[in-house]
């Protein structure tokens, strides 16, 4: 964000830096994200960008909850690693009303979870009686690949993709 700011400005790293008596090195790791300035530097980054201390703070607060949300969805689909859908469950009910669309990916997984668990339920019962437990160990392959897939997806902030299953959760 600042680094937009900068640009705007028609500012170069360098002539921040002179401006501010901050580091070109510590410009440049405070615009990848590198490190978390410190108020003082703000105040000194704004005053030089003719901005005021609070836009940048704002700025940097709204995208640091966008980031926070994204991690709350990757941690959805991360937790089906368990099979058992409560650590999404629970993701679910403590971020609803703070990350946006989150209750789209925790109903997507959770469904996803249960269906599961009732496919490894039958497996292991065919494993016993049919198969050996290669059929078992089929569907937990496919289960932790589409796991994986969608872990990817979702920190790529791409659309999930769970095969059609059963609702037990609506919309």
């Amino acid at each position: 964000m600042i680094k937009n700011l900068r640009i705007k400005k028609g500012l170069t790293q360098e002539q921040l830096a002179e401006e501010t008596s901050i580091s070109v090195r510590t410009i440049q790791r405070i615009e990848n994200g590198e490190v978390e300035p410190r108020a003082h530097s703000i105040h000194k980054i704004a005053e030089a960008l003719e901005i005021n201390y609070e836009d940048i703070v704002s700025q940097d607060n709204s995208t640091l909850e966008l980031a926070n949300g994204l991690a709350w969805k990757i941690a959805i689909h991360a937790c089906a690693i368990f099979i058992i859908p409560l650590p999404s469950l629970g993701i679910w009910l403590w971020k609803k009303s703070t990350v946006p669309d989150i209750k789209l990916h925790a109903i997507a997984s959770i469904n996803f979870q249960l269906n599961m668990l009732a496919v490894l339920f039958l497996a292991n019962l065919l494993s016993i009686l049919i198969l050996p437990v290669l059929t078992a160990i089929v569907a937990v392959l496919l289960y932790y690949a589409l796991v994986f897939y969608n872990i990817v997806r979702v920190a790529l902030e791409l659309p999930f993709w769970y095969p059609p299953v059963h609702s037990f959760l609506k919309e």
